[in-house]
C-alpha cells in the first residue's frame, strides 16, 4: 500500500457515488414512506458490509506487507485465480440481477417496469460488482504475500538446520564423512586430522580402503555394499594413523538418497581405549573366576532372597550337594534352625545399610543329613542407583576345628567331672550318696544322655540298679531292681563288662553290626549314638558296672576312656574305702570329744559310760540344762526327758545306736527348772578293739529360737488359713515320714480321703461365709475323732485327707470312717441355719493298695468315687477293679472323643403309642455306640463320661441334628409325622447358646419345630430357677415340645409343674416296672398320683419301660395317654425305624401268654 492518498480519495468517490446514487434512484422509485425507509435501512446495512470486508482485507494486506518488506525480489504472479473469482462474481451478480427483476415481474406485473426500477437494479448490481471485485482483489494480495513468508520461513530454517549440523560435524569428536556408492570420500571433517594426519582436502575424491590396514581393505567394498542394501550398518574395522600404526574404529554408516543419487554418511570413533579396557576387563574376569572356582574355601554370590545365584566348587562339596541341585535352593534351606533367625536379621542388617558386612559361625545341613560348622562372611554389592544387588560370600569348613574345641571341652568337662566325683567321694559318707553323685556329675558336667551305676553283691548275684541320672533314667528299671536276662535295653554292655572285666565302648549304635542287641530300640526312642560301660571293682573282684550313654557318635575317645576310666577306679577306691572310713570317722569322734571336752564347746557335751551313766559334761550342758557336773554325774540321762517322746522313739533311738553306732536328731528334753525346751541331740557309741561299746557321747544344742521360727514359718507354708489343718505340702511329708516309718516297722496305714456331699448347694443358697463355718466346724469334729498320731489335712475345697498311722488291722479305718459319718449327722448350727450334711469316703491302704503317697491318695480318690456311685454318705475300700474301671473310662473318653469328631455312634428310635388307638405318637431317640475293643457300651457308662470330660455338649450336638435330619427324612418320604423325643443333658442345658443349637439343627434340617420334643430331668429344672425359666421361655417361643423325663425320682415339686410352661410328663421305668406285681401298692399309688397331676395340668403323660402285658393294662385302667418299651418294640435303627412307620398299622398288645421273660436291660 504505497498509494494511502490515492485509495483514500477513491474510497471517498465511491461512497459518495453510492450515497448520492441510491439516494437519488430510492427517490426516483416513488415509493411510500414505510417503502422507503425499509429500503433506507437496507441500504445502509449493505454499505455498512461492504466498507467493513474492504477494510479487512485491507488490514491484512498491510500487516503481510509488513512482513515482507525484507524480501529483494517480487512475488511471482499467477493472476489466474482473482480472474475466475471476478468472472463468477459477475455471473452471480447477472444472475441474481434477472431473478430479482423476474419476481417483480411476477408479482406487480409489466406494468411496474420502469426506467426508474432499471436504473436502481443496475446501479445495485454495479455496485456489488465493484465491491466484490475490490474484496477479490485485496484477497488475491494477501494470500500471495502469506505464501511468499510461509516459503522464506522454509527457506530459513533450512538455512538454520544446515549450520547447525555443520557447526556439529566440524566440533564432533569423531570423524564425519560423506562417501559416494562406490566409497570415494565426498566430504570429510577437521577430525581426519587427529586421526589420520592428512586434511580434508587430502581425503577426498579417495576412497576409503586407503585409510584402512591391510587385513581390513577387502572388505571394505562388501561392508558398504551391505549399508547401501539395509540402510544402515554398524562395524568394527582397523584403521592406519598417519605413522602406519593400526587402532581400531568402530564405524555407523547409514544409506542417503538425494536426486535420484545413493550415498553413505560415515562416523568412525576410535576405540582403542574402549578395547584396552575390554581387553583388562576379561583378564580381570579370568582372574576372579579362577580365584572363586579354585579357592580353598566356599565362595558363592547369593539373592537378597537367598537364593544361590553363583557357587563355587569348594562350596559344593563342603555341602554335598552338586552344583545344579544348590542353585535350586535358598540358604535358608540348608541353615540349621537354630542359626537362621541370626543369619536373616543379620543379613537385613546389611540390606537396609544399618552394617556394611558381618560374619558368624553357624551351622549347615549337608545333603547326607550331617551337619557341618561353617565361619560365614557376608558382604553386599549394590547397582549404581545403590540397590541391592547380591550378596558376596565366603564360607570356610571349620567342623574339624569345632570338633577339636568339643573334644577339648568335652575332655575338660570331664577333668572336672573327675574333681567333683573324688570330692563327692571325700564328702559322702555312704554308697548311695555317692552313686547318685557320681551319675549326676557325668551327666551335668559330661553332656550325657545319661548314667547308671548297677552292683551285685556276690558273683553269682544279680546286678541290681542303685543310682541313674539323666534322660535315660525313665527307661531303666527301678531302684534296687535286679537285671535279668529278659531285661530290657540299655544293659547289654553290663553284661558285658561283668564278663570281661574291661571296659567296653560302642562307637556308633546306630550302624552297629552286632546283631545280638537291639540298638535300634535304643537310638529311635532317647536318640543315643555312642555308649560306654566300666567295671568297678572292690578287692580286684568285678562287683558293679557304671553305664554312660552319649547322643554323638564317636563320643568316647582314647583320651576320654582314659579319664572314665580313673573315674571308675576312684569310684571303685570309695567302695574300697568305705569300710575304712567308717573305722576312721569312729576314731575321729574319739579325738573329737576330748578336743571339744577340752576346747569348751559351745555345744552341750554329755559323755556316758557302758551303762549310760552320766561321767562328765561341759560348760555348755550346764548353760543349757542348769545341771552342773557334780549334782549330775553318775545320773542316767533320762533325769532330762521332758516326757514327750514315747518308747517307740527311744527304742528306735537305742536301735540305731546298737546297730550302726550313731543316731542324730531333735529331741525334746527338760530344763532343771522344768521348762522342756528343743534341742540337736547327736549320739555316738564308742568301741574298743573288740567292738564292744565303752561310752556314749551326745552333742547336743538348743534350737528354741530356731524351732520357734521354724515353726511358725512352717505353720504358714504347711497349714490351711481357713480350717488351720494341714494344707497338700504338710499332707505329703506327713503322709512320705508315715509311709517310711510303716515300711521299717512293717505297719498299715491308711489314707482317708472324704467330700462333703452336696456342699456346693449349700455354699451357693447360704453364701461362703456359711460355707466356710460349716468347713471349720467340720474339721474341729474331725480332729476330735483321731488320734494324736494321726493327720487331717484338707485337701481343698470340701474334701479332707485322713492319714491313720500304726494300724493293726484294715477295720480300724473303718470303724474311723463310720464315726465320721456319724458326726456329720449332727447338724451343724451357724448364723441360725442347722446344716446337715454327709459324705462320700474312699480309703486305701498301705502297703496293699499302693508304696507310695501319690498312688495311695488317687486310689483313695477313686474309692471316694466309688461311694458317690452307692449313693453317697458311705465309705469305700480300694479294689483294684477301680484301677481297671479307670482305665476304662480314660480308654472310653479317648474313644468317645475321636467317634464323635470322625464318625461312629448311631441314633436308634423306640416308639411310643397311645394306649386307645395303638397309634404312634412319637419316638424317642437313643445314642448307641459299638466300640472295636470294648464291644457294645451302654449309654450309661459313655454319657457320663461325656459330661466328666466336657463332651457332652458336642455329642448332644450330634445327636440333636441327626435326629431333626431323620424326622426330616421320614416326612420328605411320606410317612406318618411324629415327634421326635432327645434326651437333653443339665450341662448341654446350661451353655448359654444352647436355644441357638436348636434353632441351628431345625434350621439345618428343614424340620418345623413342633416336630422337635426335648426331655428335661427335674435337676435341670431345680437348678438357676431364673435361668432355667428364660430358656424354657426362649425354646417355647421357639415352638418345640418340653417333657420331663423320669419324672417321680428326683426333686419332684408341684411349684415348678405351675411355674414352667411343659407339655408332657414321663413316668420313670422304676415305677412302671414294679406294677402288676404282688406287695408293689406303693408303686401302683405313685403311679396313678401322677396320672392324676398331669391330667389335672392338662399334661400329657407317657409311661416308659413298658415290658409286660400287666404293666399295659394297668396304665390303661389308670388312664395313661401312652407307652413305650419292649412290649411295643425295642429301639430300632433308622432304616428298620423308617420301615416300621411306614407300615402304618397299629399296635396291638399281645396275649399275656407273649410277654417275654428274658427282655435286655431297659434302655
Amino acid at each position: 500500500m504505497r498509494h494511502p492518498l490515492f485509495l483514500a480519495l477513491l474510497y471517498a468517490l465511491a461512497a459518495a457515488l453510492w450515497i448520492f446514487g441510491s439516494d437519488q434512484l430510492v427517490l426516483w422509485l416513488n415509493l411510500n414512506a414505510e417503502a422507503s425507509t425499509r429500503l433506507q435501512t437496507v441500504k445502509g446495512w449493505a454499505f455498512v458490509v461492504a466498507t467493513t470486508l474492504l477494510l479487512y482485507f485491507l488490514l491484512r494486506r498491510l500487516e503481510t506487507e509488513k512482513q515482507l518488506e525484507t524480501r529483494s525480489e517480487p512475488p511471482p504472479r499467477t493472476p489466474w485465480p482473482p480472474v475466475a473469482l471476478l468472472v463468477l462474481l459477475t455471473l452471480l451478480t447477472l444472475i441474481t440481477g434477472t431473478l430479482a427483476y423476474r419476481e417483480v415481474i411476477e408479482h406487480f406485473g409489466e406494468a411496474a417496469v420502469s426506467a426508474r426500477l432499471l436504473a436502481w437494479v443496475g446501479f445495485v448490481q454495479l455496485f456489488a460488482l465493484i465491491t466484490g471485485a475490490a474484496c477479490i482483489l485485496f484477497w488475491w494480495r494477501n494470500v500471495r504475500a502469506r505464501f511468499m513468508l510461509e516459503r522464506l520461513r522454509v527457506e530459513l530454517e533450512r538455512t538454520q538446520l544446515r549450520s547447525r549440523y555443520e557447526a556439529l560435524i566440524r566440533q564432533s569428536l569423531d570423524v564425519v564423512g560423506l562417501l559416494d556408492e562406490e566409497g570415494n570420500i565426498m566430504e570429510i571433517n577437521d577430525r581426519a586430522v587427529d586421526y589420520y594426519g592428512r586434511t580434508p582436502n587430502e581425503l577426498r575424491g579417495r576412497h576409503v580402503r586407503e585409510l584402512r590396514a591391510p587385513e581390513s581393505r577387502d572388505a571394505a567394498a562388501d561392508d558398504y555394499r551391505r549399508v547401501i542394501e539395509t540402510g544402515g550398518a554398524v562395524f568394527e574395522r582397523a584403521h592406519l594413523r598417519w605413522d602406519g600404526t593400526p587402532f581400531p574404529v568402530e564405524i555407523s554408516a547409514r544409506a542417503i538418497t538425494h536426486q535420484g543419487h545413493r550415498y553413505v554418511q560415515s562416523v568412525v570413533r576410535d576405540i582403542s581405549e574402549r578395547k584396552q579396557a575390554e581387553i583388562a576387563l576379561a583378564a580381570q574376569e579370568r582372574r576372579f573366576r579362577g580365584t572363586f572356582e579354585q579357592a580353598a574355601v566356599g565362595m558363592a554370590h547369593v539373592a537378597p532372597d537367598g537364593r544361590w545365584l553363583r557357587v563355587n566348587d569348594r562350596l559344593c562339596e563342603i555341602v554335598g550337594y552338586p552344583r545344579e541341585e544348590l542353585l535350586q535352593k535358598t540358604f535358608q534351606d540348608i541353615t540349621h534352625p537354630d542359626d537362621l533367625e541370626k543369619d536373616v536379621w543379620l543379613a537385613e542388617q546389611v540390606l537396609m545399610g544399618q552394617i556394611p558386612t558381618y560374619s558368624i559361625e553357624k551351622r549347615y545341613f549337608r545333603k547326607d543329613g550331617a551337619i557341618v560348622w561353617i565361619n560365614l562372611t557376608v558382604s553386599l554389592l549394590r547397582d549404581a542407583e545403590r540397590r541391592p544387588d547380591y550378596f558376596i560370600v565366603v564360607i570356610d569348613d571349620i567342623t574339624p576345628r569345632k570338633r577339636i574345641e568339643q573334644r577339648l571341652a568335652r575332655i575338660t568337662k570331664f577333668y572336672a567331672a573327675l574333681s567333683l566325683t573324688n570330692q563327692a567321694i571325700l564328702r559322702s559318707d555312704a554308697n548311695d550318696q555317692v552313686f547318685e553323685e557320681v551319675c549326676r556329675i557325668a551327666v551335668k558336667c559330661g553332656g550325657l544322655e545319661g548314667a547308671w551305676i548297677g552292683l551285685r553283691e556276690a558273683d553269682a548275684s544279680p546286678l541290681r540298679v542303685v543310682a541313674a541320672y539323666g534322660e535315660l533314667r525313665g527307661r531303666l528299671l527301678s531302684q534296687g531292681e535286679p537285671v535279668t536276662e529278659e531285661s530290657a535295653l540299655p544293659y547289654q554292655p553290663a553284661r558285658r563288662v561283668l564278663d570281661s572285666g574291661m571296659h567296653w565302648i560302642g562307637e556308633d549304635l546306630l550302624h552297629s553290626r552286632d546283631e545280638t542287641t537291639d540298638w535300634q530300640v535304643l537310638v529311635a526312642t532317647m536318640g543315643v549314638r555312642s555308649c560306654a560301660a566300666f567295671p568297678l571293682k572292690r578287692a580286684d573282684a568285678v562287683i558293679g558296672v557304671l553305664g554312660l550313654y552319649a547322643s554323638e557318635p564317636d563320643f568316647f575317645d582314647a583320651e576320654l576312656v582314659r579319664l572314665l576310666d580313673e573315674m571308675a577306679a576312684d569310684v571303685s577306691f570309695a567302695l574300697e574305702n568305705f569300710e575304712r572310713e567308717r573305722q576312721r570317722r569312729c576314731a575321729e569322734q574319739e579325738l573329737r570329744l576330748a578336743a571339744t571336752v577340752y576346747e569348751r564347746s559351745a555345744e552341750g557335751i554329755l559323755v556316758c559310760d557302758r551303762d549310760n551313766r552320766i561321767l562328765m559334761v561341759n560348760r555348755a550342758f550346764t548353760e543349757v540344762t542348769g545341771y552342773p557336773l557334780d549334782q549330775i554325774r553318775g545320773q542316767n540321762p533320762r533325769i532330762l526327758a521332758s516326757g514327750r517322746h514315747n518308747r517307740d522313739f527311744y527304742q528306735a533311738m537305742w536301735a540305731s545306736l546298737l546297730e550302726i553306732g550313731h543316731w542324730q536328731g531333735e529331741i525334746w528334753n527338760r530344763r532343771k527348772d522344768g521348762e522342756i525346751y528343743p534341742e540337736w541331740l547327736g549320739i555316738t557309741a564308742l568301741r574298743d578293739a573288740e567292738n564292744r561299746i565303752v561310752n556314749y557321747v551326745g552333742i547336743f544344742n538348743d534350737i528354741s529360737v530356731r524351732k520357734a521360727a521354724e515353726e511358725k514359718i512352717r505353720y504358714l507354708a504347711h497349714h490351711d488359713p481357713l480350717t488351720g489343718l494341714p494344707n497338700r505340702i504338710l499332707l505329703q511329708d506327713r503322709l512320705q515320714q508315715a509311709l517310711a516309718r510303716a515300711a521299717r516297722y512293717r505297719q498299715l496305714v491308711a489314707v482317708v480321703l472324704l467330700d462333703l456331699d452336696r456342699f456346693k448347694t449349700i455354699n451357693d443358697s447360704l453364701g461362703h461365709t456359711v460355707g466356710d463355718r460349716l468347713l471349720q466346724d467340720f474339721a474341729q469334729r474331725l480332729n476330735q475323732l483321731i488320734r494324736e498320731g494321726d493327720t487331717v489335712s484338707r485337701r481343698g475345697g470340701d474334701e479332707f485327707v485322713i492319714v491313720l498311722t500304726d494300724l493293726r488291722r484294715p477295720e480300724d479305718a473303718a470303724q474311723l470312717a463310720e464315726q465320721i459319718l456319724g458326726a456329720l449327722a449332727q447338724p451343724f448350727a451357724s448364723d441360725g441355719y442347722d446344716l446337715a450334711s454327709g459324705a462320700s469316703i474312699g480309703i486305701s491302704l498301705f502297703p496293699t493298695d499302693g508304696q507310695d503317697a501319690e498312688t495311695l491318695l488317687r486310689n483313695a480318690d477313686l474309692a471316694m468315687y466309688r461311694a458317690k456311685e452307692h449313693g453317697r454318705n458311705n465309705f469305700q475300700f480300694f479294689t483294684p477293679d477301680l484301677t481297671a474301671g479307670t482305665l476304662e473310662r480314660l480308654h472310653i473318653q479317648h474313644r468317645l472323643r475321636q467317634v464323635i469328631e470322625h464318625g461312629g455312634l448311631t441314633l436308634h428310635y423306640q416308639p411310643q403309642v397311645a394306649l386307645t388307638t395303638g397309634d404312634i405318637v412319637g419316638v424317642e431317640a437313643l445314642a448307641r455306640w459299638t466300640d472295636p475293643d470294648l464291644g457294645a457300651i451302654p449309654p450309661a457308662r459313655f454319657i457320663p463320661v461325656a459330661e466328666d470330660c466336657g463332651l457332652i455338649a458336642p455329642l448332644g450336638r450330634w445327636v440333636l441334628r441327626t435326629a431333626c435330619r431323620a424326622a426330616r427324612d421320614w416326612q420328605a418320604r411320606g410317612l406318618p409325622p411324629a415327634p421326635v423325643a432327645i434326651n437333653i443333658s443339665a450341662l448341654q442345658f446350661a451353655r448359654s447358646d444352647f436355644v441357638n443349637e436348636v434353632a441351628s439343627a431345625l434350621t439345618e434340617a428343614g424340620l418345623e419345630p413342633r416336630w422337635l420334643e426335648l426331655e428335661l430331668t427335674e435337676s435341670i429344672l431345680m437348678a438357676d430357677i431364673e435361668q432355667v425359666s428364660e430358656t424354657l421361655r426362649a425354646l417355647k417361643r421357639l415352638g418345640v415340645q418340653l417333657s420331663i423325663d423320669d419324672f417321680g425320682t428326683g426333686y419332684s415339686s408341684l411349684s415348678y409343674l405351675r411355674r414352667f410352661a411343659l407339655d408332657k410328663l414321663k413316668i420313670d421305668r422304676s415305677f412302671v416296672g414294679e406294677l402288676g406285681q404282688d406287695g408293689n401298692g406303693g408303686a401302683t399309688a405313685i403311679v396313678q398320683i401322677i396320672i392324676a397331676l398331669a391330667r389335672n395340668l392338662r399334661l400329657a403323660i407317657i409311661a416308659e419301660g413298658v415290658e409286660t402285658v400287666e404293666q399295659y393294662q394297668a396304665l390303661r385302667d389308670y388312664g395313661c395317654d401312652g407307652i413305650q418299651g419292649y412290649l411295643i418294640s425295642q429301639p430300632l435303627p433308622g432304616d428298620a425305624m423308617r420301615e416300621y412307620l411306614g407300615a402304618r398299622l397299629p399296635w396291638r398288645p399281645p396275649r399275656p401268654a407273649a410277654a417275654r421273660s428274658d427282655r435286655e436291660p431297659a434302655e
